[in-house]
């Protein structure tokens, strides 16, 4: 069984990318979050959005978006939405 899922979005209406990577194996998103800080993200945002925790870091003009659930268990995942600056704000409608 896979330890994550990858989906890429596209949107011509927005013109925006972004990837969203969904971890059902709670190690590697561990693994993925120990590489993050690594390359010097910085939290700039950290918030409950529906039922989750919203972390949201920034280096540079690239953003990655971590949603953490209340518990890890069934159908829950963490997941990680990567994408550059412009894109990350029409996605949020920000």
């Amino acid at each position: 069984s896979a330890s994550y899922f990858m989906t890429y979005y596209h949107s011509e209406l927005k013109n925006a990318r972004a990837v969203q990577i969904a971890f059902k194996v709670k190690q590697t998103y561990e693994n993925f979050m120990e590489q993050i800080k690594s390359l010097k993200y910085k939290l700039v945002s950290s918030k409950p959005m529906d039922g989750t925790i919203r972390k949201v870091y920034k280096r540079g003009y690239q953003y990655i978006e971590v949603n953490i659930p209340s518990d890890f268990k069934g159908v829950n995942t963490y997941k990680m939405l990567f994408a550059r600056k412009s894109s990350y704000k029409k996605i949020r409608g920000l």
